[in-house]
């Protein structure tokens, strides 16, 4: 059931037109998909609570009995534990995790639909259909849905996932997309890197099978160990990719594990720059050196001090260079020190100050960032415009 939520959180976060509504709505979809209460009884009203193994059900064959066993918790429990119901009670566990997922969805679209002035009962008729449409729709299906599910399990899903992933494709191509690579394929290529960055990790991962790796994201934890009795590893965390999706990123995996192979070199280089792509979207500096010391030290005081060593600290580069106008630039006196990109104000607080202009330019950006940039640049402008800075 868990392994289940992760799947379809992950597909409903990718594919969902309501990424962040259906996830803050998780908790109230796990409350309803055990307990059962109104909203998922106004679901079923509105025949949207269907799952994956619905399509292989006889929905005509729900007894008297059953109906009667959701009156109270006891005749539930009685119910349940008939030994005759015990598959049927496995993939109603199973299904938690996918109800979850769905219902938080259509609690999203509900409220939204409320928010955006709907009545109640067409809000209700759009929760219904985000609880369709959410991960896979198993109700569409055609004349032909439940012969092809008889001879092959799952065909139909596997039809519809890709649909929906080629839907949100036509619909949102940039959202989708980045959704897609921000959430799985990073990911992805970054557990891919981690396995194969270690000897016993790339062991272990080299002897998945491959549909394993193609259908998870892989993580070989530090303990993982190899079990002689069982003919398998152990302390193998795999997360499901949601469907569809899968296939699109299995050249990528192989290219990363064709390139560790050829040319270990250039495999060090992009791991590199994809840890650090992974890690700069979610920290709020460069995971380096230089961006740390760039994010904790204050922009004044770091403007002054690489003013003081005229030299830039993250670039690495002089603020001064050493030739102006052909000319050693300690030769000059700092208020000549200035370029032709060098703005007004500055040149004119150089002049007043008897300072480096360029320097003046450099603590402006350094404290204020592109709006110190910006500023400078609409002053220059005005003083062109009123003809003060053509004096």
């Amino acid at each position: 059931a868990l392994m289940n939520l992760i799947k379809d959180t992950g597909h409903a976060l990718t594919l969902s037109k309501n990424s962040r509504g259906g996830a803050l709505s998780t908790p109230f979809g796990l409350k309803e998909a055990y307990s059962g209460g109104e909203f998922s009884k106004m679901l079923a009203r509105e025949g949207a609570m269907d799952s994956s193994f619905d399509p292989f059900r006889n929905q005509f064959l729900k007894t008297v009995k059953e109906i009667r066993s959701d009156k109270d918790l006891a005749s539930k429990l009685k119910f349940r534990i008939n030994p005759l119901n015990i598959f049927k009670n496995i993939e109603d566990v199973i299904n938690v995790g996918e109800r979850t997922t769905r219902i938080a969805h259509a609690k999203a679209a509900y409220d939204s639909a409320l928010k955006s002035g709907m009545s109640v009962q067409d809000a209700q008729i759009k929760a219904a259909l985000a609880y369709r449409k959410t991960t896979t729709d198993f109700s569409r299906k055609g004349e032909w849905g439940n012969v092809m599910n008889s001879i092959s399990p799952y065909l139909n899903a596997g039809i519809q996932g890709s649909r929906t992933l080629v839907r949100r494709l036509h619909d949102s191509p940039i959202k989708t997309t980045s959704k897609i690579m921000a959430l799985i394929a990073l990911p992805t290529a970054l557990s891919t890197i981690y396995n194969l960055n270690d000897p016993k990790r790339r062991e272990a991962y080299m002897d998945m099978n491959e549909k394993e790796k193609d259908d998870n994201i892989v993580v070989i934890s530090p303990w993982a160990s190899f079990n002689k009795d069982s003919n398998s590893w152990e302390g193998i965390v795999k997360i499901p990719k949601p469907q569809g999706i899968s296939s699109l990123l299995r050249p990528m995996t192989k290219y990363i594990e064709h390139l560790y192979d050829v040319d270990p070199q250039s495999f060090g280089s992009m791991a590199k720059e994809l840890l650090n792509a992974g890690a700069g979207a979610v920290l709020p500096f460069e995971p380096s050196a230089k961006g740390i010391a760039s994010f904790a030290v204050p922009p004044p005081i770091k403007g002054i001090a690489e003013n003081v060593y005229n030299k830039d600290f993250y670039f690495n580069k002089p603020i001064v260079p050493d030739y102006i106008d052909r000319q050693p630039s300690r030769d000059l006196p700092p208020e000549r020190q200035t370029l032709p990109r060098t703005s007004f104000v500055a040149n004119k607080l150089g002049n007043a100050l008897k300072v480096s202009p360029l320097k003046i330019d450099h603590q402006i950006r350094s404290t204020l960032g592109s709006m110190g940039y910006s500023t400078t640049r609409a002053l220059d402008s005005l003083l062109n415009l009123t003809g003060v800075a053509s004096d």
